[in-house]
């Protein structure tokens, strides 16, 4: 199971700031499809820096739905769909991937706080039904291991079981204080475009009112909480590949104006 890779579980590092996030410069295969963790600890290729001339970086933030769940591979996820299609249509786009499992708005608004926007020329919220009133995330809540168990087979044991774990209460006071994290995030863009997408929770239980301050708070959301099958979901939260392909293509649709329009102006601010 080493030599295959199959049941490398994924290791955390502990931060007061922003809770958790992956142990950095890791590749493991969670569920039999390899991802790379890079030097900040993202999900994804390293960074370039600096930024190279003529690049549009796109910041997603979320949670475990934009992280992919480990079981979409790194090419089939919405935010690498963005890039194949932006160089389909001759623009250099590079989406970079802030989000863990478990987070909710505070760790990835916390996260930006503490490292900066990276340079981003566009920020990407990814907010689903379960993370509206879902309160900052703790490694001790959700079980993240620090150290890889001796065994693989305890880990493959700790995933049969992990359906059944607790789930975190969520609370009004949690609604209120992401979206006051929201409200603070955006206090620091100076000028950087952000585009929410909505994303639904196949089970989303009650207190569906609590969009209600989000829809408020991004009105030129993408919604996509009436246009996704339940094929586009492997659960009844995490998309499947079906799933990624359609939210990639939908906001690479919604992004296109916006990302070409950038790309018009840094070419004419270099003429």
């Amino acid at each position: 199971m080493r030599v295959t890779g199959l049941g490398e579980p994924m290791t955390y590092r502990q931060d007061p700031r922003w809770g958790y996030l992956m142990e950095p410069g890791r590749r493991v295969s969670t569920y039999g499809s390899p991802l790379q963790i890079n030097s900040p600890g993202l999900r994804g290729p390293e960074l370039r820096d600096p930024k190279p001339a003529g690049v549009i970086r796109v910041l997603f933030l979320g949670d475990s739905i934009t992280y992919g769940s480990g079981r979409v591979p790194e090419r089939g996820m919405f935010c690498r769909r963005v890039e194949t299609l932006a160089a389909e249509h001759g623009l250099q786009v590079e989406s970079v991937n802030v989000s863990a499992a478990g987070w909710s708005p505070q760790n990835w608004v916390a996260w930006t706080a503490a490292n900066g926007l990276l340079g981003a020329d566009l920020l990407v919220p990814v907010i689903p039904t379960i993370d509206l009133a879902r309160p900052f995330a703790r490694p001790e809540q959700y079980d993240m291991l620090e150290h890889p168990p001796l065994l693989r087979l305890t880990n493959l044991w700790w995933k049969a079981q992990s359906p059944w774990l607790p789930s975190v209460p969520l609370t009004e006071e949690a609604l209120a204080a992401n979206l006051a994290a929201i409200r603070e995030l955006e206090s620091r863009l100076h000028g950087v475009p952000l585009v929410a997408v909505f994303i639904p929770s196949r089970e989303p239980g009650d207190h569906l009112e609590w969009w209600l301050p989000y829809e408020k708070q991004f009105p030129g959301a993408l919604d996509l909480r009436e246009s996704l099958e339940p094929s586009d979901f492997v659960d009844v939260v995490h998309l499947s590949a079906a799933g990624h392909a359609e939210v990639g293509e939908r906001i690479w649709a919604r992004l296109r104006p916006q990302l070409e329009a950038l790309a018009a102006a840094r070419a004419a601010r270099v003429q």
